[in-house]
């Protein structure tokens, strides 16, 4: 169950930041008005829909594991030089900085519906799965704007 809610934290904790405090972030922060915020976003949106098959693929060959800590040390290294990017005030370096969020975001999502499954024995499974996945997401996902928000100030 902690694994579990572990791979589901770094997958959410990034789609979060992206789907909910990004447009804020780019408009409140970074001085983008509200239609520019968000048409920054759209190619990103799309390099990672085009991007997923591929990293599927790519579990294939390396494995999942391998995958989804790649994205979490990838997490950690490149989320503070991509706020940074950002932060520079220039278009190319803000969609940058979003690409290097949404490279992290590609290696978790791409294999945690595999992933997750496999953690537990069919009997338990949706159930299992249901709980950390729910808990995790409001939990730790949900809330990451706010600690974002909070860390910024």
């Amino acid at each position: 169950m902690l694994i579990g809610s572990a791979l589901v934290m770094c997958a959410q904790v990034t789609g979060f930041i992206f789907a909910t405090y990004m447009p804020s972030y780019l408009t409140d922060n970074l001085g983008y008005d509200t239609l520019h915020g968000n048409i920054l976003l759209i190619p990103i949106f799309l390099l990672v829909a085009a991007c997923l098959p591929f990293f599927g693929l790519l579990s294939d060959k390396v494995g999942r594991k391998t995958l989804m800590l790649t994205g979490a040390i990838l997490g950690l290294i490149l989320d503070i030089p991509a706020f940074w990017l950002m932060m520079l005030g220039h278009v190319w370096t803000t969609l940058i900085g979003l690409f290097l969020m949404s490279l992290v975001l590609m290696f978790q999502i791409s294999v945690q519906p595999s992933a997750l499954p496999s953690l537990f024995p069919t009997h338990h499974r949706y159930a299992a799965m249901a709980l950390i996945f729910n808990l995790s997401a409001t939990l730790l996902g949900a809330t990451a704007g706010s600690v974002v928000t909070v860390l910024e100030s």
